[in-house]
């Protein structure tokens, strides 16, 4: 996290898969300088970002379908998996987990997404 010149902290890098008010919400807590990068929208909404406010917070937004980069740029995409793994063991990167399950229950993970309880995500353990 860091300040803006405001002194107002925030993250300075998000992937966003859900759209709509989530997007707005993300943007809100990008730090000046920050980077967004649009993954899908699971919510079907589509959102827009006002450009001032972009160009205000000195913002980036890039959009990143991942079936479509896997097709067209499989060695780059390879390589950017690999990259957030090491960043993961390293302990850079912490993924927000609600909770695991083991992979007998998941009807039971499959209502907690779609009752919209999930804040994070929900993990299946295999094995």
């Amino acid at each position: 996290m860091r300040a803006d010149p405001a002194g107002h902290k925030g993250v300075d890098f998000v992937f966003e898969t859900v759209g709509g008010e989530m997007f707005a919400n993300t943007l809100r807590t990008l730090a000046f300088g920050g980077n967004l990068v649009v993954i899908g929208f699971a919510s079907a909404d589509i959102p827009s970002a006002k450009a001032n406010y972009l160009l205000y917070k000195n913002l980036g937004v890039l959009g990143a379908p991942l079936d479509i980069q896997f097709d067209y740029e499989y060695p780059k995409m390879v390589e950017g998996v690999r990259l957030v793994q090491d960043l993961y063991l390293k302990g850079k990167v912490k993924p927000n987990i609600m909770t695991v399950l083991p992979l007998e229950r998941l009807a039971e993970a499959f209502e907690l997404i779609t009752g919209r309880e999930v804040r994070g995500k929900v993990v299946l353990k295999v094995g």
